[in-house]
C-alpha cells in the first residue's frame, strides 16, 4: 500500500477536488444507511465512487470498528479530520466560510486501518502529526442533503 502525497493529482484530481467529492458523496445518504453513522461497515458500499473509495471518519468520540471489501486496485480515500461550514447554518458571507475552515483545527490520536497486512497505525505512533501535512481546504462547493420529513 502506498500513502499518496497531497500534492499528487489522483485521477486528474487534486486532493482538494476529493474532498469535494467525499462530501458530495457522503451528505446525500440518508442517516439511517449513511457509513459514518455504520458502525459495522455494512453500509461502506453504497453509492461509491468509480474511481476512489471513500472511507468516512466516526462521529466525535466514537470508536468503530468496520469492515469493506474494497474492490482490487481502488484508491482509497480516507479524512483523518474533517469539518464542514454550510450556508445553512453560518449565512452566505463565503469569506467567514473560509475563515472558519482556516482556523478549524482538530487532532487524530487514533487511527488502525489495515489493508493487506498494511497498518497506518504505525505512522501515527512514530509521528503523532503526520497526518497534518495532509490537510486540504476545499473550494466552496454545492451538495445536497436527504429531505427531511417532519
Amino acid at each position: 500500500m502506498k500513502i499518496i502525497s497531497p500534492t499528487e493529482s489522483i485521477l486528474g484530481k487534486s486532493f482538494s477536488d476529493w474532498t469535494v467529492s467525499y462530501w458530495q458523496w457522503i451528505l446525500p445518504i440518508p442517516t439511517d444507511k449513511n457509513p459514518y453513522y455504520d458502525r459495522t461497515g455494512e453500509y461502506s458500499n453504497i453509492n461509491q465512487n468509480k474511481g476512489v473509495y471513500f472511507f468516512t471518519n466516526a462521529p466525535e468520540n466514537s470508536r468503530v470498528y468496520r469492515k469493506c471489501n474494497v474492490p482490487l486496485g481502488k484508491i482509497i480515500l480516507v479524512p483523518l479530520n474533517t469539518s464542514i461550514f454550510t450556508t445553512l447554518e453560518h449565512g452566505y458571507d463565503f469569506s467567514h466560510l473560509q475563515e472558519m475552515a482556516d482556523t478549524q483545527e482538530g487532532d487524530v490520536d487514533r487511527i488502525k486501518i489495515i489493508r493487506d497486512n498494511f497498518d497506518l497505525s504505525y505512522k501515527l505512533q512514530r509521528d503523532p502529526d503526520w497526518w497534518k501535512s495532509y490537510r486540504v481546504k476545499s473550494p466552496i462547493f454545492d451538495f445536497t442533503i436527504p429531505k427531511i420529513i417532519y
